[in-house]
Parts: structure tokens; C-alpha cells; sequence
């Protein structure tokens, strides 16, 4: 691949600007618009980790699980239930009709529980790559 190194870099740096955006937004209690950016910053983690395992370009996808699957990624358990809830922090957040059921969701306690749940999987990505 020809630019693997840049793309990697925008991947990560791209990833840990919407972490901070995600951090802004929860301390203006904007919980589920935190969530989505969480997510995003997730995602972005997982496609520079398939860049790097198979040096191509990731898939155009959202589904969290999917790039850990086709990255190669030994998930537990538990990750695949945490990794499954945070995939519907990007759809839920988007369409009319699921959207106020998860603003329902999004609490103070859920978001602070899912904001270091998601900490947690982006050090442990980080330390893949």
C-alpha cells in the first residue's frame, strides 16, 4: 500500500480529536452527541488497525465489529457485548425514529459508564498498533 504511514497517522490523529470532541460534549452534557463521537473515535482506531494488518484500505463501514473481525482482533466476550452496545451509539444517533429512545438512554451513568468502557478499548487498540 502506497501511503500506509500517513493514512495510519490520520486514522490515530483523526481518532483522538473526536475522543476530545467526545469529552467537551459530555462535560456540556451533550450524552448521546458524546457517545457518537466515542464511537467514531473507535471506529477510526479499528480501520488504521486494518490498514495495518492488511494493508489495504478499510472497509466503508460503521460496524464496530466487523472491523475487529476482519482486522484479525481476538475479542472476548465481553468485548463483542461492549463493541455490539457502542455500534449503536453511530446508528441509533442517526435515524428519527430510534433517536429519542437512545437520548433516553443516554444518562449521566450510562454515558460515564460507556466513556470509560470506550477508553479503555482505545488504549488497548493503541497498544495493537
Amino acid at each position: 500500500m502506497k501511503n500506509k504511514e500517513k493514512l495510519l497517522g490520520y486514522w490515530k490523529k483523526s481518532s483522538k480529536m473526536d475522543f476530545e470532541a467526545a469529552r467537551d460534549l459530555f462535560k456540556s452534557k451533550k450524552y448521546p452527541h458524546c457517545l457518537f463521537f466515542a464511537h467514531v473515535s473507535v471506529e477510526k482506531l479499528l480501520k488504521a488497525l486494518y490498514v495495518k494488518t492488511k494493508d489495504e484500505y478499510s472497509p466503508i463501514t460503521h460496524n464496530l465489529l466487523l472491523l475487529a473481525k476482519e482486522s484479525g482482533l481476538e475479542l472476548s466476550d465481553l468485548q463483542v457485548e461492549q463493541l455490539a452496545e457502542i455500534n449503536t451509539f453511530n446508528i441509533e444517533a442517526r435515524y428519527p425514529d430510534e433517536k429519542f429512545k437512545f437520548y433516553k438512554k443516554c444518562t449521566l451513568q450510562f454515558t460515564k459508564k460507556y466513556i470509560k468502557i470506550i477508553e479503555e478499548t482505545l488504549s488497548w487498540l493503541k497498544k495493537k498498533l
